[in-house]
């Protein structure tokens, strides 16, 4: 078979066919000996009428039936010969595509296919590897913060106004032009004054009340939900039920008992290796996407928009069925049809990038995930899940979720490469 191949972009290139006679016969007889066998005509016992009748009454048919086998038969043969890896659908020109009995078929079509990509020494990319440390007053910090969600407000003896930075106990609520705002109000509410826990403005307005006195203030918000500009006027009316003093409790061994710690000094070990390990975890993240990011930046790849421009019609299609089959409309998912087009080509764009990006790099180091390593994998999973080790197997392999999974081993053991391979961020020196 006769294959022309002329690149357009770096990313599609246009094959000129050309099947030879003898394919193009044999699949045609193919198709009126077919004829002939089902074919019931007056005059004649079913698989008897003579193929000379068959042609002159049924050649469009077979013609017809001849170029939807061979056409695609043909491409996926010059695919395999040519060593392309195409992406999406091709776009036939079939225009000129004429079949006659001991002549050779010509068509063309266009495809895309994935761009030679060279890869950039990995030594260029320049990440964060300095070490996720904690310091001890980190895991102060994190602990005072567990003590005081723990805290108790005691009312005390007061026969004064509230002054700045008190403890109160409050009853409040609100409204809108009239109307009570949902879940606006509360009961015995404590407020550490200075902490920003209430709105600022209310705050000041508690400043100088005495206890049983009642208040009504105004305050006004910011409008932040569905793209408002302006501002939203909100009456609160609040009354102070009493001075309170804040008491925590104490780091000890009971503290820690009740956070389910055998003692504090084992509490306090545990939460600092924790708050390291989520350190560490994060400056992971960071690292990949620095590394992915400058890999994007460097590398210059064409993706097709016949291809993106598929890919963002279909996504949007599928959003319009879900949003019916949930009895959602766009504004209630919080969904832009306007923007949604533009930023799905962004980020189809990007997702495209990094996947050929990574596919050439698992091909240039020869990665890939064993089937050991993706059961043993799986299986350390679903122990720290608490899970049954071939039960979770048996379940990604039910919901066809087995090969996502695979691919996400592979795009971490590429990472582990970039991020290894890759230089140390100069930091900056600040005197």
């Amino acid at each position: 078979m006769k294959v022309e191949v002329e690149h357009l972009t770096s990313s599609s290139v246009r094959l000129q066919i050309e099947i030879p006679p003898e394919k193009v016969d044999q699949e045609l007889n193919r198709n009126y000996q077919e004829l002939r066998k089902n074919l019931s005509v007056p005059g004649f016992r079913k698989g008897k009428m003579p193929i000379s009748m068959i042609k002159s009454r049924f050649a469009d048919h077979a013609k017809a039936e001849a170029i939807q086998k061979l056409i695609p038969n043909a491409l996926e043969e010059a695919i395999v010969q040519e060593s392309l890896a195409p992406v999406g659908d091709p776009d036939f020109e079939l225009d000129n595509a004429k079949l006659e009995e001991g002549m050779p078929l010509n068509f063309a079509t266009v495809i895309n296919v994935k761009p030679q990509i060279e890869i950039p020494d990995y030594s260029t990319i320049e990440i964060d590897k300095s070490p996720a440390n904690v310091e001890r007053d980190e895991v102060d910090k994190y602990i005072e913060q567990l003590r005081n969600r723990e805290a108790s407000f005691v009312p005390v003896e007061a026969d004064r106004p509230v002054h700045e930075n008190d403890c109160v106990q409050i009853d409040w609520e609100s409204s809108i032009d009239g109307e009570p705002i949902e879940n606006g109000s509360g009961k015995d509410s404590d407020i550490e004054l200075g902490k920003e826990s209430f709105h600022p403005d209310i705050e000041s307005a508690i400043v100088g009340m005495n206890i049983g006195e009642s208040k009504t203030t105004e305050v006004t918000f910011e409008n932040e939900q569905n793209d408002e500009d302006g501002t939203t006027l909100a009456t609160f009316n609040f009354t102070l039920k009493s001075i309170t003093e804040k008491q925590l409790p104490e780091l000890d061994d009971s503290f820690a008992q009740n956070h389910e710690y055998d003692n504090y000094d084992q509490m306090y070990a545990e939460i600092w290796n924790d708050l390291v390990e989520e350190k560490k975890r994060l400056r992971r993240l960071e690292q990949q996407q620095q590394v992915t990011d400058q890999l994007i930046e460097a590398i210059n790849i064409d993706v097709p928009s016949s291809m993106i421009d598929q890919y963002v019609e279909q996504s949007i299609e599928n959003i319009n069925q879900q949003l019916k089959r949930d009895g959602q409309t766009a504004e209630e998912a919080n969904i832009n049809f306007e923007t949604l087009p533009q930023e799905l080509r962004e980020s189809t764009i990007k997702q495209t990038k990094l996947n050929w990006i990574f596919d050439k790099i698992a091909e240039n180091e020869n990665i890939a995930i064993t089937d050991d390593e993706l059961d043993l994998n799986v299986r350390t999973v679903a122990r720290q899940q608490d899970r049954d080790p071939d039960k979770y197997l048996s379940l990604l392999r039910a919901s066809n979720r087995l090969d996502s999974y695979r691919n996400e081993l592979r795009y971490q053991k590429i990472c582990d490469l970039l991020i290894e391979s890759a230089s140390e961020k100069e930091k900056l020196i600040i005197t």
